[in-house]
């Protein structure tokens, strides 16, 4: 790999990430969230999270090694146990992150920006095993559909636990957060098991449903920004 390749490889799996959690943040026109934080809640999502979730998907993947949903052939390990563990690992990072000045909207901002930088870093390692294994054109397709699809679905799935844990500490009922974080694994388990199944329409069914989500959760940020 020569180093223009690298740099493209690299922009394709970051770039996404990056304008889809500006995007969500200028979905509001009122009040702003700060960059500093907003970055930082992408950098956790990138960083701590990425890896909570590469070791613990490694260990439990022993466990379930081989095993599949019944009937249908998808692999437990990556419609169930994979966003299970990402979204647990995606949302710890709400826990640290504290909101300047606090709105019902910042959730999702604050939830997205956490899940794009996992995304971001996730892209990365796909799109760089894809080049080694299959070459660039493949590396090129799979950074196509993965800056689409699989960006949307960890912005819009974090997004939405994120909305949790700010209602939670708004109201102070921990269920807002615990609902948050069911919807959001339900949205990823939902997006890995179409994703998973050997067909076009399911490919293109799971790519569906993430852009939706992630357009649903600008237009919210959007209507309670307005309603202020």
């Amino acid at each position: 790999m020569d180093a223009l390749q690298l740099v493209l490889l690299l922009a394709a799996a970051l770039a996404p990430p990056v304008i889809l959690s500006i995007r969500l943040r200028n979905a509001e026109r009122r009040r702003r969230e700060p960059w500093r934080v907003l970055w930082r809640a992408f950098a956790w999502g990138a960083t701590i999270a990425a890896a909570i979730a590469v070791v613990a998907e490694t260990l439990l993947d022993r466990s379930f090694a081989g095993a599949a949903i019944i009937g249908s052939g998808l692999s437990v390990t990556v419609v169930l146990v994979a966003p299970i563990v990402e979204e647990m690992a995606k949302t710890l990072g709400l826990g640290v992150i504290r909101d300047p000045d606090p709105e019902p909207e910042d959730g999702y901002i604050y939830g997205g920006a956490v899940g794009l930088g996992f995304a971001a870093t996730e892209n990365t390692i796909y799109i760089l095993a894809a080049f080694a294994l299959a070459g660039q054109e493949t590396a090129f397709v799979t950074a196509l559909y993965r800056g689409v699809a699989t960006v949307a679905l960890h912005g819009a799935a974090s997004a939405i636990a994120g909305h949790g844990v700010w209602r939670s500490r708004a109201d102070g009922r921990m269920g807002w957060a615990a609902w948050g974080l069911l919807a959001a694994t339900a949205l990823h388990v939902s997006y890995n098991a179409l994703a998973g199944l050997a067909a076009g329409w399911a490919t293109l069914a799971a790519a569906g449903v993430a852009l939706v989500a992630y357009l649903r959760i600008v237009r919210r940020v959007r209507v309670l920004d307005e309603a202020g």
